[in-house]
Protein backbone atom coordinates (compact mmCIF):
# COMPACT_ATOMS: atom_id res chain seq x y z
CA UNK A 1 0.00 0.00 0.00
CA UNK A 2 1.26 4.13 -0.79
CA UNK A 3 1.85 5.83 2.19
CA UNK A 4 0.50 8.85 2.91
CA UNK A 5 0.95 11.53 0.11
CA UNK A 6 3.45 9.48 -1.55
CA UNK A 7 1.93 9.82 -4.70
CA UNK A 8 2.68 12.77 -6.13
CA UNK A 9 6.35 12.11 -5.59
CA UNK A 10 5.87 8.41 -7.12
CA UNK A 11 4.01 10.74 -10.26
CA UNK A 12 6.78 13.18 -10.45
CA UNK A 13 9.15 10.55 -10.79
CA UNK A 14 6.98 8.73 -13.47
CA UNK A 15 6.86 12.00 -15.56
CA UNK A 16 10.80 12.65 -14.94
CA UNK A 17 11.06 8.39 -16.37
CA UNK A 18 8.23 8.82 -19.60
CA UNK A 19 10.47 12.38 -20.69
CA UNK A 20 13.87 10.62 -20.76
CA UNK A 21 12.58 7.43 -22.16
CA UNK A 22 13.66 5.31 -18.92
CA UNK A 23 10.77 2.76 -19.59
CA UNK A 24 11.64 0.41 -17.14
CA UNK A 25 11.98 2.29 -14.53
CA UNK A 26 8.66 4.11 -15.31
CA UNK A 27 7.04 0.55 -15.56
CA UNK A 28 7.89 0.34 -12.14
CA UNK A 29 6.69 3.77 -10.87
CA UNK A 30 3.25 3.11 -12.87
CA UNK A 31 3.17 -0.20 -11.12
CA UNK A 32 3.68 1.07 -7.57
CA UNK A 33 0.75 3.99 -8.44
CA UNK A 34 -1.69 1.48 -9.53
CA UNK A 35 -0.72 -1.05 -6.88
CA UNK A 36 -0.92 -3.75 -9.17
CA UNK A 37 1.09 -6.07 -11.20
CA UNK A 38 2.31 -5.10 -14.42
CA UNK A 39 3.18 -8.09 -17.16
CA UNK A 40 6.06 -8.13 -19.55
CA UNK A 41 8.63 -4.88 -20.13
CA UNK A 42 7.60 -3.32 -23.39
CA UNK A 43 10.15 -2.03 -25.92
CA UNK A 44 10.10 1.48 -27.03
CA UNK A 45 8.56 0.69 -30.31
CA UNK A 46 5.79 -1.69 -28.57
CA UNK A 47 4.89 1.96 -26.16
CA UNK A 48 4.63 3.73 -29.83
CA UNK A 49 2.15 1.37 -31.29
CA UNK A 50 0.63 1.28 -27.96
CA UNK A 51 -0.14 4.86 -28.64
CA UNK A 52 -1.42 5.02 -32.05
CA UNK A 53 -3.46 1.91 -31.69
CA UNK A 54 -4.55 1.29 -28.17
CA UNK A 55 -5.31 5.08 -26.63
CA UNK A 56 -8.76 6.61 -26.84
CA UNK A 57 -10.10 10.20 -25.40
CA UNK A 58 -13.06 9.30 -23.15
CA UNK A 59 -12.33 11.59 -20.45
CA UNK A 60 -9.91 14.26 -20.57
CA UNK A 61 -10.76 16.69 -17.44
CA UNK A 62 -10.32 19.67 -20.63
CA UNK A 63 -13.13 21.79 -22.21
CA UNK A 64 -16.65 22.03 -22.50
CA UNK A 65 -18.87 19.17 -21.86
CA UNK A 66 -22.10 18.94 -24.00
CA UNK A 67 -24.44 17.68 -21.28
CA UNK A 68 -23.39 20.69 -18.58
CA UNK A 69 -23.64 23.29 -22.30
CA UNK A 70 -27.46 21.71 -22.45
CA UNK A 71 -27.72 22.63 -18.77
CA UNK A 72 -27.11 26.06 -19.50
CA UNK A 73 -29.34 26.42 -22.87
CA UNK A 74 -32.06 24.41 -21.25
CA UNK A 75 -31.73 26.82 -17.76
CA UNK A 76 -31.81 22.74 -16.20
CA UNK A 77 -29.82 24.33 -12.69
CA UNK A 78 -29.83 27.40 -10.81
CA UNK A 79 -26.29 27.87 -11.76
CA UNK A 80 -24.27 25.82 -13.63
CA UNK A 81 -19.85 25.59 -13.05
CA UNK A 82 -18.33 24.54 -16.45
CA UNK A 83 -14.93 23.05 -15.17
CA UNK A 84 -11.59 23.02 -16.79
CA UNK A 85 -12.26 25.74 -20.04
CA UNK A 86 -8.82 27.06 -21.53
CA UNK A 87 -9.18 31.02 -21.20
CA UNK A 88 -9.53 31.67 -24.61
CA UNK A 89 -12.46 29.77 -25.16
CA UNK A 90 -14.27 30.90 -21.97
CA UNK A 91 -13.83 34.51 -23.09
CA UNK A 92 -15.87 33.45 -26.41
CA UNK A 93 -18.11 31.86 -24.58
CA UNK A 94 -18.56 34.60 -21.86
CA UNK A 95 -18.96 36.53 -24.92
CA UNK A 96 -21.64 35.12 -27.43
CA UNK A 97 -23.95 33.79 -24.24
CA UNK A 98 -27.21 35.62 -24.98
CA UNK A 99 -28.78 38.13 -22.75
CA UNK A 100 -30.58 37.26 -19.35
CA UNK A 101 -27.55 35.18 -18.40
CA UNK A 102 -24.59 35.99 -16.33
CA UNK A 103 -21.38 34.85 -17.18
CA UNK A 104 -18.46 34.99 -14.39
CA UNK A 105 -14.92 33.82 -15.57
CA UNK A 106 -12.94 32.56 -12.12
CA UNK A 107 -9.14 33.01 -11.63
CA UNK A 108 -6.75 31.18 -13.95
CA UNK A 109 -5.45 27.81 -12.90
CA UNK A 110 -2.94 24.82 -13.99
CA UNK A 111 -3.67 21.24 -13.73
CA UNK A 112 -1.58 18.72 -12.95
CA UNK A 113 -3.04 16.03 -14.87
CA UNK A 114 -1.72 13.17 -13.11
CA UNK A 115 -2.92 14.09 -9.36
CA UNK A 116 -5.66 16.33 -11.32
CA UNK A 117 -4.74 19.55 -8.51
CA UNK A 118 -4.66 22.93 -9.68
CA UNK A 119 -2.24 25.54 -8.82
CA UNK A 120 -2.88 29.36 -9.45
CA UNK A 121 -0.99 30.62 -12.13
CA UNK A 122 -1.62 33.66 -14.63
CA UNK A 123 -3.98 34.56 -17.23
CA UNK A 124 -1.58 34.61 -19.75
CA UNK A 125 0.04 31.37 -19.54
CA UNK A 126 -0.20 29.44 -22.29
CA UNK A 127 -1.62 26.43 -20.47
CA UNK A 128 -4.32 28.57 -17.90
CA UNK A 129 -7.92 26.94 -17.49
CA UNK A 130 -10.56 28.86 -15.96
CA UNK A 131 -14.21 28.01 -14.09
CA UNK A 132 -16.85 29.24 -15.88
CA UNK A 133 -20.22 29.93 -14.06
CA UNK A 134 -23.69 30.88 -15.63
CA UNK A 135 -27.09 31.61 -13.63
CA UNK A 136 -29.99 33.35 -14.29
CA UNK A 137 -29.66 35.50 -11.14
CA UNK A 138 -26.71 35.80 -8.80
CA UNK A 139 -25.61 32.11 -8.03
CA UNK A 140 -22.59 32.76 -10.69
CA UNK A 141 -21.64 35.62 -8.88
CA UNK A 142 -21.88 33.61 -5.18
CA UNK A 143 -20.37 30.52 -6.70
CA UNK A 144 -17.40 32.08 -7.97
CA UNK A 145 -16.79 34.23 -4.74
CA UNK A 146 -16.87 31.16 -2.44
CA UNK A 147 -14.63 29.20 -4.50
CA UNK A 148 -12.33 31.93 -4.32
CA UNK A 149 -12.92 32.44 -0.43
CA UNK A 150 -13.97 28.78 0.63
CA UNK A 151 -12.81 26.17 -1.78
CA UNK A 152 -13.62 23.41 0.77
CA UNK A 153 -17.12 24.10 1.35
CA UNK A 154 -18.50 21.68 -0.40
CA UNK A 155 -21.91 22.28 1.19
CA UNK A 156 -22.88 25.50 0.52
CA UNK A 157 -21.33 24.30 -3.48
CA UNK A 158 -23.65 21.80 -3.65
CA UNK A 159 -26.36 23.99 -2.60
CA UNK A 160 -25.95 26.15 -5.15
CA UNK A 161 -25.63 23.81 -7.96
CA UNK A 162 -29.09 22.42 -6.91
CA UNK A 163 -27.25 19.05 -6.43
CA UNK A 164 -29.08 16.63 -4.05
CA UNK A 165 -28.18 16.49 -0.34
CA UNK A 166 -27.85 13.14 -0.58
CA UNK A 167 -25.13 13.40 -3.27
CA UNK A 168 -23.71 16.31 -1.54
CA UNK A 169 -23.30 14.29 1.97
CA UNK A 170 -21.56 11.66 -0.07
CA UNK A 171 -18.83 13.68 -1.32
CA UNK A 172 -18.41 15.33 1.79
CA UNK A 173 -17.39 12.13 3.28
CA UNK A 174 -14.99 11.33 0.21
CA UNK A 175 -13.97 14.98 0.53
CA UNK A 176 -12.76 14.11 4.35
CA UNK A 177 -11.57 10.51 3.23
CA UNK A 178 -9.13 11.91 0.60
CA UNK A 179 -7.82 14.33 3.46
CA UNK A 180 -6.19 10.81 5.45
CA UNK A 181 -5.22 8.51 2.88
CA UNK A 182 -2.96 8.75 -0.27
CA UNK A 183 -5.89 9.35 -2.94
CA UNK A 184 -7.50 12.37 -4.69
CA UNK A 185 -10.99 13.01 -4.52
CA UNK A 186 -11.67 12.24 -7.58
CA UNK A 187 -9.90 8.69 -6.61
CA UNK A 188 -11.65 8.11 -3.64
CA UNK A 189 -15.36 9.80 -5.15
CA UNK A 190 -15.02 7.81 -8.81
CA UNK A 191 -13.95 4.41 -6.53
CA UNK A 192 -17.14 4.57 -4.67
CA UNK A 193 -19.30 4.84 -7.67
CA UNK A 194 -17.50 2.07 -9.54
CA UNK A 195 -17.35 -0.25 -6.74
CA UNK A 196 -20.94 -0.47 -7.66
CA UNK A 197 -20.84 -1.24 -11.16
CA UNK A 198 -18.88 -3.67 -10.60
CA UNK A 199 -21.33 -6.22 -11.33
CA UNK A 200 -22.42 -7.43 -14.86
CA UNK A 201 -25.64 -5.40 -15.23
CA UNK A 202 -25.95 -3.39 -11.76
CA UNK A 203 -26.13 0.01 -12.83
CA UNK A 204 -27.59 1.83 -15.37
CA UNK A 205 -25.06 4.07 -17.98
CA UNK A 206 -26.76 7.40 -16.89
CA UNK A 207 -24.41 7.47 -13.78
CA UNK A 208 -21.43 6.52 -15.77
CA UNK A 209 -18.64 9.31 -14.71
CA UNK A 210 -15.76 7.96 -17.33
CA UNK A 211 -16.48 9.98 -20.16
CA UNK A 212 -16.50 13.61 -21.12
CA UNK A 213 -20.38 13.02 -22.41
CA UNK A 214 -21.20 11.95 -18.69
CA UNK A 215 -24.58 13.31 -18.09
CA UNK A 216 -24.53 14.99 -14.45
CA UNK A 217 -21.58 16.85 -13.05
CA UNK A 218 -21.04 15.42 -10.03
CA UNK A 219 -20.59 12.34 -8.76
CA UNK A 220 -24.24 10.62 -7.30
CA UNK A 221 -24.38 8.82 -3.76
CA UNK A 222 -25.10 5.59 -5.45
CA UNK A 223 -25.63 4.60 -9.07
CA UNK A 224 -29.58 4.09 -8.50
CA UNK A 225 -29.94 7.42 -6.75
CA UNK A 226 -34.00 8.75 -7.98
CA UNK A 227 -32.66 12.21 -7.46
CA UNK A 228 -29.36 11.76 -9.36
CA UNK A 229 -31.39 9.53 -12.35
CA UNK A 230 -34.28 12.21 -12.57
CA UNK A 231 -31.43 15.13 -13.27
CA UNK A 232 -29.94 12.52 -15.56
CA UNK A 233 -33.25 11.90 -17.34
CA UNK A 234 -33.64 15.98 -17.78
CA UNK A 235 -30.75 16.22 -19.78
CA UNK A 236 -31.52 13.30 -21.49
CA UNK A 237 -34.72 14.80 -22.78
CA UNK A 238 -33.34 17.95 -23.85
CA UNK A 239 -30.36 16.78 -25.59
CA UNK A 240 -32.56 14.82 -27.54
CA UNK A 241 -34.41 17.83 -28.90
CA UNK A 242 -31.10 20.22 -28.91
CA UNK A 243 -28.35 17.75 -29.39
CA UNK A 244 -29.95 14.26 -30.65
CA UNK A 245 -26.62 12.75 -33.09
CA UNK A 246 -24.11 14.17 -29.80
CA UNK A 247 -26.50 12.32 -27.64
CA UNK A 248 -25.90 8.89 -29.62
CA UNK A 249 -22.39 9.51 -29.24
CA UNK A 250 -22.53 10.16 -25.91
CA UNK A 251 -24.32 6.47 -24.97
CA UNK A 252 -22.12 4.65 -26.81
CA UNK A 253 -19.40 6.00 -24.91
CA UNK A 254 -21.06 5.66 -21.76
CA UNK A 255 -22.23 2.08 -21.94
CA UNK A 256 -18.36 0.45 -22.74
CA UNK A 257 -17.68 -1.29 -20.02
CA UNK A 258 -14.36 -0.02 -17.89
CA UNK A 259 -11.51 -1.23 -16.36
CA UNK A 260 -10.68 1.27 -13.84
CA UNK A 261 -7.54 1.80 -11.45
CA UNK A 262 -7.11 5.58 -10.53
CA UNK A 263 -7.53 8.58 -12.56
CA UNK A 264 -6.42 9.06 -14.96
CA UNK A 265 -5.65 5.18 -15.96
CA UNK A 266 -8.66 3.19 -17.05
CA UNK A 267 -8.99 1.35 -20.18
CA UNK A 268 -12.57 0.93 -21.87
CA UNK A 269 -13.87 -2.26 -24.07
CA UNK A 270 -15.81 -3.70 -26.55
CA UNK A 271 -16.69 -7.33 -25.91
CA UNK A 272 -18.97 -9.64 -24.24
CA UNK A 273 -20.07 -10.66 -20.89
CA UNK A 274 -20.54 -14.42 -19.77
CA UNK A 275 -21.10 -14.01 -16.34
CA UNK A 276 -18.39 -11.86 -14.26
CA UNK A 277 -16.17 -12.50 -17.09
CA UNK A 278 -15.61 -10.18 -19.84
CA UNK A 279 -14.57 -11.58 -23.18
CA UNK A 280 -12.77 -8.90 -25.18
CA UNK A 281 -13.20 -7.30 -28.61
CA UNK A 282 -11.23 -4.16 -27.90
CA UNK A 283 -9.51 -3.00 -25.02
CA UNK A 284 -8.65 0.85 -25.13
CA UNK A 285 -6.56 2.80 -22.83
CA UNK A 286 -8.24 6.66 -21.87
CA UNK A 287 -5.65 9.53 -22.90
CA UNK A 288 -5.15 12.61 -21.84
CA UNK A 289 -3.50 15.50 -24.00
CA UNK A 290 -0.56 16.00 -21.43
CA UNK A 291 2.16 14.51 -23.50
CA UNK A 292 3.66 13.03 -20.44
CA UNK A 293 0.54 11.67 -19.16
CA UNK A 294 0.02 10.25 -22.26
CA UNK A 295 2.95 8.32 -22.34
CA UNK A 296 2.16 6.81 -19.32
CA UNK A 297 -0.79 5.84 -20.69
CA UNK A 298 0.44 4.39 -23.51
CA UNK A 299 2.72 2.27 -21.46
CA UNK A 300 -0.05 0.94 -19.56
CA UNK A 301 -1.71 -0.02 -22.64
CA UNK A 302 1.25 -1.35 -24.16
CA UNK A 303 1.74 -3.56 -21.17
CA UNK A 304 -1.76 -5.01 -21.32
CA UNK A 305 -2.01 -5.27 -24.71
CA UNK A 306 1.12 -7.96 -24.62
CA UNK A 307 -1.22 -9.97 -22.07
CA UNK A 308 -4.40 -9.36 -23.66
CA UNK A 309 -5.42 -10.06 -27.06
CA UNK A 310 -8.71 -10.19 -28.48
CA UNK A 311 -10.54 -13.22 -27.63
CA UNK A 312 -9.76 -13.22 -24.18
CA UNK A 313 -11.48 -13.17 -21.28
CA UNK A 314 -10.55 -11.23 -17.75
CA UNK A 315 -12.83 -10.99 -14.50
CA UNK A 316 -12.06 -9.36 -11.18
CA UNK A 317 -11.72 -12.36 -8.41
CA UNK A 318 -10.09 -11.40 -4.55
CA UNK A 319 -8.65 -8.59 -6.08
CA UNK A 320 -6.39 -9.81 -8.85
CA UNK A 321 -6.88 -9.20 -12.60
CA UNK A 322 -7.56 -12.54 -14.05
CA UNK A 323 -7.21 -13.52 -17.71
CA UNK A 324 -9.10 -16.44 -19.31
CA UNK A 325 -8.92 -18.25 -22.45
CA UNK A 326 -12.17 -20.13 -23.10
CA UNK A 327 -13.17 -21.29 -19.93
CA UNK A 328 -10.17 -21.54 -18.13
CA UNK A 329 -8.20 -18.72 -16.07
CA UNK A 330 -5.15 -18.31 -17.84
CA UNK A 331 -2.99 -16.23 -15.63
CA UNK A 332 -3.21 -13.39 -13.13
CA UNK A 333 -1.78 -10.30 -12.08
CA UNK A 334 -1.51 -9.00 -8.30
CA UNK A 335 -2.81 -6.31 -6.72
CA UNK A 336 -2.48 -4.32 -3.42
CA UNK A 337 -5.40 -4.55 -0.94
CA UNK A 338 -7.75 -1.67 -1.00
CA UNK A 339 -6.61 -0.27 -4.58
CA UNK A 340 -7.53 -3.71 -7.23
CA UNK A 341 -8.83 -2.65 -10.28
CA UNK A 342 -12.81 -2.50 -11.10
CA UNK A 343 -14.26 -4.20 -14.09
CA UNK A 344 -17.59 -1.69 -14.42
CA UNK A 345 -20.61 -2.81 -16.25
CA UNK A 346 -23.31 -0.10 -17.43
CA UNK A 347 -26.71 -1.43 -17.70
CA UNK A 348 -28.38 0.14 -20.96
CA UNK A 349 -31.86 1.07 -19.90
Amino acid sequence: MLSKYQLGQLYAGLRRAVRSHRWPEASHLLAQALGMELPGQPTEAEIAAAAGGHLVRQLSYRGFKPAELTMVVADLKPVVKLEDIPIEQARRFAARTSAGRKVVIGEAYRKDYLLLRSDPCAPDDPDALVCVFVSAGDQAAELAKLENTAREDAQTAGRLLGFPKCCVDAFCADFERSRVDQDTINDDAMRRMLAEAAAPGSASWKMNPLADGELLGFFPCRTNCPEALLRADRVIAAMEGLRPDELERIHRRLTRPALFWRLPFFAVARGVWRGPVLYLRELRVNAFADREVRAAQALLAAHLTSWLQPGCGISVEDGQLVRWRGDRRDGRLAANPGSAPLLCDWRDD
